[in-house]
């Protein structure tokens, strides 16, 4: 009979780290540092604020700084209303 161990088991269960992915800053939400790149998002395409999905928590996150892009899309949706509001009322007020 071979002997078996448990100490293998027991240390994948206590560190869930992902090891596949990319490789990225730190997530603000885990500290986990590897993730997927986020593709086409509900703002917008993901690559254009370099965000990740971390693959141990499941966050989108900026994978250069870490930090959340939420302030980013934002601020994306207020510029893009606001260039779209002025060029309705130029509009308006030329024709």
């Amino acid at each position: 009979m071979t002997e078996t161990s448990n100490a293998a088991p027991a240390a994948a269960a206590t560190a869930p780290q992902a090891t596949s992915g990319v490789q990225t800053a730190p997530c603000y939400a885990c500290g986990g540092t590897h993730g997927e790149p986020a593709g086409y998002r509900w703002w917008g395409p993901g690559s254009l604020m370099s965000e990740v999905r971390c693959l141990d928590c499941g966050v989108y996150f900026n994978s250069k700084s870490g930090e959340s892009n939420g302030p980013w899309i934002l601020f994306w949706h207020m510029f893009v209303f606001l260039v779209g509001a002025s060029g309705v009322a130029a509009w308006l007020l030329l024709r």
